[in-house]
């Protein structure tokens, strides 16, 4: 798909989440998302909008994209805009899912650690 064409459809998705039918917009956050990181630029400046749900929706379709997100959201967190830092953050929570989370008594090699004398369980 050329550039060209490619941008008018991001356009016109982006378009279809103000729209108010639900089932409209989801289909549009499903799409963006399989758009993939062409549309990450777009749906971050979205994260601004005065509309908490259209905020949410951009923040939606970011995080299916897929961890390839992670750099832009990122540096989202460092925008002028309150509403871009906290899109960006709820958009990093909901990318590390709980499989990925670590015990705060767990290293950072995946190690557990006990007490002050920071033996190693079970070594």
């Amino acid at each position: 798909m050329s550039d060209d064409v490619q941008a008018e459809r991001i356009e016109q998705l982006i378009g279809a989440l103000r729209d108010d039918n639900e089932a409209l917009r989801d289909h549009a956050i499903a799409s963006l998302s399989q758009v993939g990181e062409d549309a990450v630029g777009p749906l971050i400046g979205l994260m601004a909008d005065e509309d908490v749900l259209i905020r949410e929706a951009a923040t939606s379709a970011i995080v299916r994209i897929g961890p390839s997100v992670v750099d832009p959201l990122i540096e989202a967190l460092e925008d002028d805009e309150w509403a871009i830092r906290e899109q960006a953050a709820s958009g990093l929570g909901k990318l590390k899912g709980p499989s990925r989370r670590r015990s705060p008594r767990e290293g950072a090699q995946g190690q557990r650690w006990r007490g002050a004398d920071r033996r190693r369980v079970g070594a």
